[in-house]
C-alpha cells in the first residue's frame, strides 16, 4: 500500500515540475510591459559629497511581476 502511495506522489511531482516549465515557457512567449517605475532615492550624504557610480544589481522576479530578491552583483564610481 506504501508502495502505490509513494508512486502515486512521485507522479503528482513528476507532473507539477513539468506544468511549471511550460508555464514559464509559456510567460516568456507574452509580450512584457512595465507597470510602474519606482524613482531610486539618491543618498542625501553622496549628493553633498558629489559622489556618483553605476551599481549594478540581479532582480530575481516572480511571474506575476513582483521582485523576489535583489542582490548587487558589481559598479563602479564615476
Amino acid at each position: 500500500m506504501r508502495h502505490h502511495v509513494v508512486i502515486v506522489l512521485l507522479t503528482l511531482l513528476t507532473l507539477a515540475a513539468s506544468a511549471a516549465t511550460t508555464q514559464d515557457s509559456d510567460i516568456s512567449r507574452q509580450e512584457r510591459r512595465v507597470v510602474y517605475k519606482v524613482a531610486p532615492v539618491y543618498p542625501e550624504l553622496a549628493k553633498r559629497m558629489q559622489i556618483a557610480g553605476v551599481v549594478k544589481l540581479r532582480a530575481t522576479v516572480a511571474p506575476r511581476g513582483s521582485v523576489k530578491s535583489i542582490e548587487p552583483v558589481g559598479g563602479a564610481r564615476c
